[in-house]
């Protein structure tokens, strides 16, 4: 007998609505449902569950569901447009690698951001 793999009816590597995240905790605290009863009934994995039940206190507190993703990622710029065209004319008759030295910075810094 050849056994076929079960599907899974499991949404994963999406971001959840905010309702959804409330509804996790609604269910978990007013309708005292297990944390397998939430992910089998809105088909959604146990580690998504787990997660807003643990932060439950602290989204009754705030009164929302915000994730805690960083706001702006990468990075930064290290100068403005104003100092590279500083630096873009202070560069004018000198080398790059003089002129970072006269700076006190790094070459590579200067290259990038000139």
């Amino acid at each position: 007998m050849v056994k076929t793999p079960m599907k899974s009816n499991l949404k994963c590597g999406k971001d959840a609505s905010f309702s959804e995240r409330m509804e996790v905790v609604c269910r978990f605290i007013f309708l005292k449902q297990s944390r397998k009863l939430i992910s089998k009934e809105m088909k959604r994995n146990i580690k998504f569950v787990r997660r807003w039940v643990n932060r439950a206190d602290d989204v009754l507190v705030e009164g929302s569901v915000q994730s805690r993703r960083k706001g702006n990622v990468g990075r930064k710029k290290t100068y403005s447009e104003e100092e590279r065209n500083q630096l873009a004319a202070k560069l004018m008759g000198t080398t790059q690698i003089a002129l970072a030295n006269k700076l006190g910075i790094c070459r590579k810094t200067l290259r990038k951001y000139s």
